[in-house]
């Protein structure tokens, strides 16, 4: 079967999906849901932090700019209003390797959605009143995290992995980078950035394609077209032990993050990777919270994660611990990372969290705003665009093997360790890793 502009159409599970792009070079994937009630826009663009050039932060502090005014809409209560007034929601995010703006309102009101999101990514009116207030906001910001214990000990350590490339730096920069911005610096990389070439506009939801078409090609083909740059590289630290603690007087417990390298989201070992993270710290079943938080009582919190984007990849496990407890805790979680590495994973471990990846992942198809965010970012970064049961169909093909090999590839490094805590210091730490 073929839909519009000659692309192939893809029927899945009663949703089809359209591929075409606007005259000005603008990919477009829209995923039709009949039986929806929503319907979500979202322009996803290679503008993250870890593509500015000369000025850290830029990126979020854009962000932040372009959703106050529009030439359409010149103060930020007329353009919150387009979404607000109809009940819908809007928002935009930045992450090291994207930015990303949404707006989800019931189908009828489907036109506003497109409206809001074309006027903060193509019409923004990046002027001075702006800059000037969003600097005090994210001045704000980033004293919030810079004093939250979790939230730095988090951003050091990744910091660690990457401490040669924006990757590895504050997504918000830090407060001196924030003070030098100046308009003329937010409209050239907004002019660099926010182009066809960069972006993908990915839609969701019941409206006939015909229709979708022809608002997507209103709205969006006055973006200019631009020129695809070469990707930022993500630069890895060198295959050390690293660690940074930091002693605040004020909190009650150490924060721990322990950083590896791991597969990035075109590797298709992500997939056992994402399964490993999960057995490891996912959820109340897994190992670590087994026996670490209820065995032994010694964390309320503790969890890991991997985290893969299309030029980095690492896994996340972090820890609330006492000061006094450390040597308890990191006895015990030497003893399940290495168990995982010796010894794999039983059948009941592997059925169990293959049966919660699956699910996690395929609840998110419900809903047009999460398959507009998924396949939109998968269609900015993947060399193909996969269905959710494409992606499934991966996860059912690991083996217990495959999750063996993978924490044999990923725990037997040495980590990158930051943590805030009272009064631990770094050969705590050095005596079991180094």
């Amino acid at each position: 079967m073929y839909g519009l502009c000659g692309q192939i159409l893809y029927t899945v599970c009663m949703q089809q999906r359209y591929e075409w792009k606007l005259k000005n070079g603008l990919e477009v994937i829209y995923n039709h849901y009949p039986q929806a009630a929503s319907f979500a826009v979202n322009a996803i663009g290679k503008a993250g932090s870890m593509y500015e050039q000369k000025h850290p932060g830029i990126a979020h502090f854009l962000e932040h700019v372009v959703l106050d005014a529009t030439k359409k809409y010149p103060d930020e209560e007329s353009l919150s209003r387009v979404i607000t007034d109809v009940g819908g929601a809007s928002n935009g995010g930045t992450n090291r390797d994207y930015v990303t703006f949404y707006a989800v309102t019931l189908a009828k009101d489907a036109e506003r959605a497109f409206d809001h999101v074309s006027e903060v990514t193509i019409h923004p009116l990046i002027h001075n009143k702006s800059v000037g207030k969003q600097k005090k906001i994210i001045s704000e910001e980033i004293k919030m995290y810079a004093t939250d214990p979790s939230s730095f000990a988090y951003d050091r350590s990744v910091e660690l992995l990457y401490p040669d490339s924006r990757v590895g730096g504050l997504i918000t920069g830090a407060l001196e980078d924030i003070s030098i911005l100046k308009q003329e610096d937010l409209r050239d990389f907004h002019s660099q950035l926010y182009t066809s070439s960069r972006f993908i506009l990915s839609l969701c939801g019941p409206l006939p394609p015909e229709e979708v078409k022809k608002l997507a090609e209103e709205y969006f083909s006055a973006m200019p077209s631009g020129n695809e740059e070469k990707d930022t590289e993500a630069v890895p630290h060198d295959a050390e032990f690293n660690i940074e603690v930091a002693n605040w007087q004020d909190v009650s417990h150490a924060h721990i993050y322990f950083q590896y390298h791991a597969p990035e989201i075109e590797d298709d070992r992500m997939y056992a990777t994402k399964m490993m993270g999960d057995i490891l710290g996912g959820h109340e079943l897994s190992r670590l919270f087994v026996s670490i938080r209820e065995k032994h009582g010694l964390s309320y919190h503790i969890s890991s994660h991997h985290n893969p984007s299309h030029r980095y990849g690492y896994i996340t496990v972090y820890a609330g611990i006492s000061d006094e407890n450390i040597e308890k805790f990191l006895k015990l979680y030497t003893q399940e990372t290495q168990r995982i590495v010796e010894g794999g994973v039983s059948e009941e471990e592997f059925k169990r969290t293959r049966n919660r990846v699956l699910a996690s992942f395929l609840f998110k198809s419900d809903s047009p705003k999460s398959t507009a965010a998924q396949y939109g970012y998968n269609r900015l970064f993947a060399p193909e665009v996969y269905t959710f049961e494409d992606i499934a169909e991966r996860y059912r093909q690991v083996t217990r093997e495959d999750i063996q090999k993978a924490a044999q590839d990923i725990l037997t490094q040495p980590p990158k360790i930051s943590v805030v805590s009272k009064g631990l210091s770094e050969e705590s730490f050095r005596s079991v890793f180094n």
